[in-house]
């Protein structure tokens, strides 16, 4: 009887439909979908049509041929499919019954089917994409079928019921959906104040907007735009510092929610002290070294600030808490100044000779260390030879080397000047570029 009054509705359903509408016959999107029908009750959905004011939409547009809806059980945490219908077209003419089978019990230990008053689950399938799609409203028959009087038919419901038959007005599915955060981790502390936010990539996704602010309500904030990857590089943030962040999915003009909202604190307060001096290069004329890109950096590696020298080669840094610090230092400025003379000195170094540089000691020392080893001895001498005949040769050393570069804070101002050579050019016989 209930097949007979089933298929009457549906034939009422479909009243205004082109006799010329021919159905496709569709397997199930993916083998997660497969569906065994079992010797079980089952009820009815019915999809409202077309001509009665029937809306399916998956990603931004209307359903297609290919398309497809499915209800889901769980046996355990395992998912498996209570029912599915493929859409056949784009006005879903003949898409309106979907059976969705309960339970039996004839096959011990195996889950078949829905258990009275378990949930129904709702996907939907993109086959343009070839991908689940998460249902994101589901709209219920409210006003009925016009002219259509069909007592039994029941409201909408969200759980399985044994013989059940009832109508969905509208389904919404789109894989456009809030994104998931994931670095930093919430509530993460010691940040540096340079971080990069990500999150997970959403699918359909062309675009994102991020939002950071002081204040978990957002109502004003340090940064806020759009951009096309999954993550973003912050600057300019200030020390000891709660940052609250967020992050929406864009399409086009279609966009998601917030994200869950996120916060990181930023490294300790700053204590008001500054960390600063002059990079002057080890010639008779003390040439200031300008231009230089000066990093400080904490125990740990991780970078406090950045600066350049001024004209005189000055640098400073302020805000700095107490502790202990690496200058990390670089420059675009040409190399030169190795000469014979300084192999002679190198040797003289080698041979514990007294004279007005040798031993050699500090900045001097460690620009004759051209094969990077930790200590002066005879390869560096012979790179040097074979440098200055042009002959193949090793040098690991940069072409500038900066000395010393590790400095204390300990409730004061700190100053650290700073000499400057080529590497080989241990006498200082060179005068860098102006740029």
């Amino acid at each position: 009887m209930k097949q007979i009054s089933v298929l009457c509705l549906i034939l009422l359903l479909i009243v205004g439909v082109a006799e010329n509408s021919v159905a496709q016959t569709y397997g199930p999107p993916t083998s997660s979908w497969t569906v065994t029908p079992n010797p079980g009750e089952y009820g009815t959905i019915l999809f409202k049509p077309v001509q009665y004011g029937g809306v399916f939409m998956i990603n931004g547009r209307p359903m297609a041929a290919g398309d497809a809806i499915g209800v889901f059980f769980y046996d355990g945490t395992v998912r498996k499919c209570g029912g599915y219908i493929v859409w056949q077209g784009t006005t879903n003419d003949m898409n309106y019954a979907l059976n969705v089978w309960e339970n039996d019990t004839l096959t011990p230990n195996i889950k078949e089917g829905f258990y009275p008053g378990e949930t129904l689950n709702f996907l939907m399938w993109d086959a343009q994409l070839q991908m689940e799609v998460p249902v994101t409203n589901l709209v219920c028959n409210t006003n009925g079928i016009p002219a259509i009087n069909y007592p039994y038919l029941g409201p909408c419901q969200t759980t399985y019921s044994g013989s059940m038959l009832f109508m969905y007005d509208a389904i919404y599915g789109d894989a456009l959906v809030p994104p998931t955060l994931l670095s930093p981790q919430n509530l993460s502390t010691n940040i540096a104040l340079d971080p990069t936010l990500s999150w997970q990539a959403v699918p359909t996704a062309t675009g994102y907007m991020v939002e950071v602010s002081t204040s978990n309500t957002f109502a004003t904030t340090v940064y806020s735009g759009t951009v096309a990857n999954t993550s973003i590089q912050l600057t300019g943030l200030l020390n000891n510092t709660t940052y609250y962040w967020r992050v929406k999915a864009l399409r086009n003009t279609t966009e998601t929610n917030w994200s869950n909202v996120w916060s990181f604190t930023t490294l300790p307060g700053a204590t008001g002290y500054t960390v600063s001096g002059y990079i002057k290069y080890k010639n008779s004329a003390q040439t200031a070294m300008n231009n230089c890109t000066v990093t400080l950096k904490d125990s740990q590696g991780i970078t406090i600030a950045t600066t350049t020298t001024n004209t005189q080669g000055f640098y400073e840094f302020t805000n700095v808490a107490d502790g202990n610090y690496t200058l990390q230092i670089t420059t675009a400025k040409a190399w030169g100044g190795l000469a014979n003379i300084d192999v002679l000195r190198t040797r003289q170094h080698l041979a514990g000779v007294q004279g007005t540089i040798t031993p050699l000691s500090g900045v001097r020392l460690s620009a004759a260390d051209v094969h990077i080893l930790g200590v002066v001895n005879a390869v560096d001498v012979l790179q040097m030879r074979r440098r200055l005949a042009q002959q193949s040769y090793s040098w690991t050393a940069p072409d500038y080397i900066f000395y010393p570069l590790n400095i204390t804070i300990n409730g004061a101002n700190g100053t650290l000047n700073i000499e400057s050579l080529c590497s080989g050019d241990v006498d200082g016989s060179f005068t860098p570029p102006s740029n």
